[in-house]
């Protein structure tokens, strides 16, 4: 059994700042999110459990993640959004 998914990954802000970041899988609506599609609501497909989310990354389909809460530019901000499933790690 999965108890987490998480990526490393560097976000660039727009003044050229680059901020590591560990993202990790969370639940939207109560459900885990994959798509193999754009980048829009319509093409999610709800997982219930990380298991589930894990055999639609081997098939390539991006995973819906988000980091902690952080302090950029003096304001609390968290990074979101679907990332592809190369370099994930499935903590067990």
């Amino acid at each position: 059994m999965i108890k987490a998914i998480e990526k490393d990954h560097v976000c660039v802000t727009r003044d050229g700042k680059r901020i590591p970041v560990r993202l990790a899988a969370y639940k939207k609506k109560g459900a885990y999110k994959v798509s193999k599609g754009p980048n829009v609501v319509s093409a999610e497909i709800s997982c219930a459990t990380l298991d589930e989310v894990m055999q639609y990354a081997g098939k390539g389909y991006m995973i819906r993640m988000q980091s902690e809460i952080m302090e950029l530019n003096g304001k609390r901000r968290r990074i979101n959004g679907l990332y592809s499933s190369d370099e994930i790690k499935a903590i067990r």
